[in-house]
């Protein structure tokens, strides 16, 4: 035996007794369960434990005509499809290819928001994780997989971070990566690379590369800056240092401070003037003294 669609509809309501809506589908009064309004893309969810207490939200897998897939409640909640999607020729004026899940999280500093919550036409983003690109509005192509990360982004794109927190501090930045743990400091800047709890210390710099553990910096806005190795400093712009202890580093054509040389470091720099180019050495014994030499460049 089969049911017609209206009784199939009458058991399920009448199943969780929700007289009044059975007897509204049944062409009887209105109930007061179902309120009205409510606008494409909605579902109805209870809004409290009390019965009939019901509200209009986001849909909580919500796959759109403009190839969004967003997945938890308030996930791209912002994100607003108008225009005509007929790719490759015509786009809409709103966000598309975005991919989000996650819900809201509580950081200590206000944010609250689940994964591209306020994206309105950024596209091609991926935010996997709590509050993952949850500001973000008009950047693209940026990569968030984990808790937090880049959940402060407002303006920016092609940043890649995997990891818990990794570059949650950046509100505007492009062309960062951060993997393990790293950037958490970064609030603003272009093309750092970070990995494996690296980068600390660094707040607005660009062209910085941090590999190896703890590998940071301490100059907030450094710029150009390369440090390899577990627990390694770099001080200056233009700088390179290798390895911790006895470590060789490279600093361009401005020779280091006294203070930024640890002992047993050496520093290679050079002076470039034209006809008496130089090779110059700098660097510190074990027991801190200083100690300075050049050759001579045919």
């Amino acid at each position: 035996m089969s049911l017609s669609s209206r009784t199939q509809q009458l058991l399920a309501v009448a199943l969780v007794g929700d007289q009044a809506a059975a007897s509204e589908i049944a062409g009887g009064p209105a109930g007061s369960s179902v309120p009205v309004g409510g606008t494409n893309g909605q579902v109805l969810a209870k809004a409290s434990s009390t019965n009939f207490d019901t509200h209009w939200i986001v849909a909580s897998v919500n796959y759109d005509a403009f190839s969004n897939l967003f997945i938890g409640t308030g996930v791209g909640a912002n994100n607003a499809p108008a225009g005509v999607f007929n790719p490759p020729t015509t786009y809409p004026s709103a966000g598309y290819d975005n991919i989000a899940i996650g819900g809201p999280s509580e950081d200590g500093n206000g944010v609250t928001l689940p994964a591209l919550a306020s994206n309105t036409t950024g596209e091609c983003n991926m935010a996997i994780g709590s509050s993952a690109l949850s500001k973000s509005t008009t950047g693209s192509y940026n990569l968030a997989i984990g808790g937090m990360s880049l959940a402060n982004l407002t303006a920016g794109g092609n940043n890649f971070a995997i990891g818990y927190y990794d570059l949650s501090a950046l509100t505007n930045g492009n062309q960062n990566l951060s993997i393990g743990g790293s950037l958490g400091n970064l609030t603003s800047g272009n093309s750092n690379i970070a990995l494996n709890s690296a980068g600390s210390g660094l707040v607005s710099g660009n062209s910085n590369i941090f590999l190896g553990t703890n590998s940071r910096t301490t100059k907030p806005d450094l710029n150009n800056g390369i440090a390899i190795g577990s627990g390694t400093y770099v001080y200056n712009n233009n700088q390179c240092i290798l390895g911790t202890g006895c470590s060789v580093a490279f600093s361009g054509a401005t020779a280091p401070a006294d203070g930024d040389i640890q002992n047993g470091q050496l520093f290679l720099y050079v002076d470039p003037t034209n006809g008496a180019g130089k090779l110059l050495i700098k660097g510190k014994t074990a027991n801190g003294t200083v100690v300075n030499g050049s050759v001579a460049l045919a």
